[in-house]
């Protein structure tokens, strides 16, 4: 402790590589080296063998209605054969999965479930019997939805529109709520002409179905909605609407442009899924796939899909949806309507599954945010309209970890009447709670970074040269000589020869002397 004296420091790790984390050494190696002259040893432990870990748990990646059955699926790295992992939801084991004879490296596994009751359902994956909670289990937030808002902005109808009305919008809001009975899925048309930011804003989701051309404002509160988290469909068939969507709107949202329209004669041109494992289609029995391929389409709007992600396309190779993030959002255009001189989707038994799946997934973009890893951004978009109300009158945000640590204030921002949730950078694995009093705002479940599971170790040599990147070069590596060495520094210098000389010097010393007294 005296001024000036050196820092003796041994560095005690499995060397293992952890990214960008070396990066963020240097300013704690000033610190250090404002102390004094700092002499640092590298001391190596640990076996080059991988633990067993949770990698990441996928869950269904769009809204779910109680009742239903859907696969929690888990990417794991076993350490033996025929391991056992446990699905656990609400604080209860409810499935259980097996690594297969010959298990190496990473696995997935599937986990059947059956969709509980609404409201927020804590889940974790973990190995049956667990020894390093870091990474032997993932947390994860099931959020099941009582109602979902989606407004069904619509052009005004033609006589030719028939019964379905303009661009099949009828038929879209039948799918999603059957006969008007009970569905999770609450429903309001208004034509575009009648469209309000208001409106927008009010909904989870927002599907434009041959619209008429958008007022400047309603038009661009929907481009700041969309960047800001919004989720939206736009179906379009209307030939008449060409002109207005490649030039106007889908550019103006950086969607993909109308290029021309196409029509052919029947029967037209079948589909094909070209991304069977996207949440809209996961899940579905082969022989439901293979129905959705026998819908044939007669018109269509020619895409350029510029960027987007498509996930249905037509037998000739144009596409028929395609997803793209916008912003923070997310938006689908489906290149053709639904009414049923276009194609045969609205009579086909697969029109319900599709459209409310598509939907869904839409409804449950959010859920990604809600799982972020240890040093993301912590950050929520609540959905909930209790929430909302909650938010509106509490003054006090606050982030608190499973165990009632408070982790410190969270900030709410608004846009457009939607709220966003931050509570700056998650720095722990687990469950996290933002709470406004006594009330719960949101939930997340915080991961390890799978990187900090998998076996990437330095050699001490690499190591060291990180160190030294960072200004702190060690003196010397104790891995080679293991445990021996090391106690042999921190015990100080071995005097044992020194002592045992000093003590026959000392024994000749008084044998001399015996001798001279007899003497």
């Amino acid at each position: 402790r005296a001024p000036g004296a050196p820092v003796q420091m041994i560095l005690v790790s499995d060397l293992q590589d952890d990214g960008a984390a070396a990066a963020g050494w240097a300013p704690a190696v000033r610190r250090l080296r404002e102390t004094g002259e700092v002499h640092l040893l590298l001391h190596q432990v640990g076996e080059p063998a991988a633990g067993g870990a949770v990698l990441a748990v996928d869950l269904p990646g769009r809204a779910v209605r109680p009742g239903e059955n859907v696969t929690i699926r888990a990417t794991v790295r076993p350490e033996f054969n025929e391991q056992i992992f446990v699905l656990e939801l609400d604080g209860r084991p409810v499935g259980e999965a097996v690594t297969g004879a010959a298990a190496d490296g990473a696995v997935t596994l599937d986990f059947p479930l059956t969709i509980p009751t609404t409201g927020r359902h804590p889940g974790a994956v973990r190995k049956e019997t667990d020894a390093l909670p870091a990474d032997d289990s993932r947390a994860f937030v099931l959020e099941v939805p009582a109602v979902l808002d989606v407004l069904i902005a619509h052009g005004a109808d033609q006589p030719r529109d028939g019964i379905g009305g303009r661009g099949g919008r009828r038929y879209l809001a039948e799918a999603l709520a059957p006969g008007s009975g009970a569905s999770v899925f609450r429903t309001r048309m208004v034509p575009t002409a009648d469209l309000t930011t208001g409106d927008i804003t009010a909904a989870d989701v927002v599907v434009l179905v041959d619209p008429d051309p958008l007022g400047r404002r309603v038009q661009e509160g929907l481009q700041a909605w969309l960047a800001d988290g919004g989720q939206a469909v736009f179906i379009v068939g209307d030939p008449k609407l060409t002109a207005w969507l490649g030039d106007t709107l889908l550019p103006a949202l950086g969607l993909p442009t109308a290029v021309g329209f196409a029509a052919v004669a029947a029967p037209g041109e079948r589909s094909r899924v070209l991304a069977p494992d996207h949440p809209v289609f996961r899940g579905l029995e082969p022989a439901a796939l293979t129905t959705f391929g026998e819908i044939a389409w007669r018109r269509w709007f020619r895409l350029a899909e510029g960027e987007g992600r498509v996930l249905v396309a037509l037998t000739g190779d144009d596409p028929l949806v395609i997803e793209r993030d916008v912003g923070a959002g997310r938006a689908v255009v489906v290149a053709a309507h639904l009414q049923p001189a276009a194609g045969d989707l609205p009579g086909s038994p697969m029109a319900l599954p599709f459209l409310q799946r598509l939907v869904a997934w839409l409804a449950g973009g959010g859920a990604a945010a809600a799982h972020p890893e240890a040093g993301d951004e912590l950050v929520l978009r609540p959905h909930d309209r209790q929430v909302r109300d909650l938010l509106e009158r509490t003054e006090a945000l606050r982030v608190v970890a499973a165990d009632g640590t408070d982790l410190g204030p969270a900030a709410v921002t608004w846009r457009g009447g939607a709220p966003r949730l931050d509570g700056g950078v998650a720095d722990r694995a687990g469950l996290v709670f933002f709470r406004a009093g006594g009330d719960t705002a949101g939930v997340a479940a915080v991961g390890t970074p799978p990187a900090e599971s998998a076996l990437a170790l330095h050699t001490p040599d690499d190591y060291g040269r990180l160190l030294a990147a960072a200004g702190l070069a060690p003196r010397a590596s104790l891995g080679a000589d293991g445990p021996a060495a090391l106690m042999a520094v921190l015990g100080g210098r071995d005097l044992t020869p020194w002592l045992l000389a000093a003590a026959v010097l000392l024994l000749v010393a008084e044998l001399a002397l015996g001798r001279g007294a007899r003497a």
